[in-house]
């Protein structure tokens, strides 16, 4: 049996670090009990949820929102690990903080470099990782990565924006979706655009939802057997 490494474990850990096969799997081993998961997989699954949303969110909503670019380069990033009150709460910091303004030149271009540089050069890198490490199926990982994508756009940022963000939320929403092409994602295809389905009602007083194509197997760890609200094994009653 493997020795549990959580007290030899750095609370703060780079994100380089994670496409380190022997680093991630310790730290899989961790999130395996704080998350109360029996495998590596399920542990793997519950870390890119939360990851997704740390990187996710902060660098696709200033894009959009203000034109302006964090720097989600994979060097720049440290993840604190949390969990010194007893509870599992990561956090994202940047060794260089700065937002930068875009000036000159295509904002299409612009994006691109945004958006290759998240996805391709950093998530997808880590993902690559975890997948090898824990036997998790790239897809549940990027679908985990479009849920978190759907939600940022289709929710969050409609909140009391202007006409003006409204514009480039649409913009960018459909670009991300329908034209970015799979090398911005370091993939064959754009992962965002196959897991985007319509939204359907499963019941009379259903609101719709977009079901997912991938269990993330969070109704396998201590959350007691919940499963999520669009879960494929919950909507379809499959055990």
């Amino acid at each position: 049996m493997k020795k549990s490494p959580t007290l030899e474990l750095n609370n703060t850990i780079s994100a380089v670090s994670w496409t380190d096969k022997s680093i991630c799997q310790d730290y899989l081993h961790h999130i395996m009990q704080v998350t109360q998961s029996p495998s590596l997989s399920v542990a793997a699954s519950q870390f890119s949820k939360k990851y997704a949303r740390l990187i996710v969110v902060p660098a696709l909503s200033l894009m959009t929102i203000e034109d302006k670019a964090l720097d989600v380069s994979i060097e720049n990033c440290l993840l604190d690990m949390g969990g010194s009150d007893g509870k599992w709460n990561p956090s994202l910091q940047f060794v260089n903080a700065a937002e930068n303004c875009r000036t000159t030149g295509s904002r299409q271009s612009w994006r691109k470099q945004i958006i290759e540089t998240l996805f391709a050069e950093h998530l997808n890198e880590i993902w690559k990782t975890l997948s090898s490490v824990s036997g998790v199926s790239m897809a549940v990982l990027w679908e985990n990565t479009a849920v978190r994508t759907y939600s940022l756009y289709e929710k969050k940022l409609r909140k009391n924006a202007t006409v003006l963000e409204q514009a480039r939320i649409d913009e960018d929403f459909y670009f991300l979706i329908h034209e970015a092409p799979g090398k911005l994602f370091g993939a064959k295809r754009n992962p965002l655009q196959y897991f985007y389905t319509e939204k359907g009602s499963h019941s009379p007083t259903d609101n719709p939802v977009r079901v997912r194509h991938t269990c993330c197997f969070y109704y396998q760890t201590g959350a007691g057997g919940k499963y999520c609200g669009v879960c494929p094994k919950k909507t379809c009653n499959v055990e």
